[in-house]
């Protein structure tokens, strides 16, 4: 997965030379397997969870950089906060 993301963001970044935006959203399902929360069976969970949660992390990881590195040389401000 995290191939895939590094691609995006290059090519990204030959296309438009800039990432202004990242609109992480994430939600794969296992076939078959879609259902209401309640209703989701344990394993199926399991697999999913992680996937859907890399996918955000690794974009993240990936962009973050990028923006920040923007934000200093236009003099925009990008504001990140962790949680407290």
């Amino acid at each position: 997965m995290e191939g895939k993301i590094r691609d995006m963001t290059s090519t990204c970044l030959q296309r438009s030379g800039r990432i202004d935006i990242l609109h992480s959203n994430v939600g794969g399902c296992v076939r078959g397997e879609d259902a209401p929360v309640t209703d989701i069976d344990a394993g199926a969970l399991a697999r999913v969870v992680p996937i859907n949660l890399e996918g955000m992390g690794q974009a993240c990881r990936h962009t973050l950089p990028v923006r920040r590195k923007r934000a200093r040389e236009s003099s925009q401000q990008l504001l990140v906060r962790s949680p407290r």
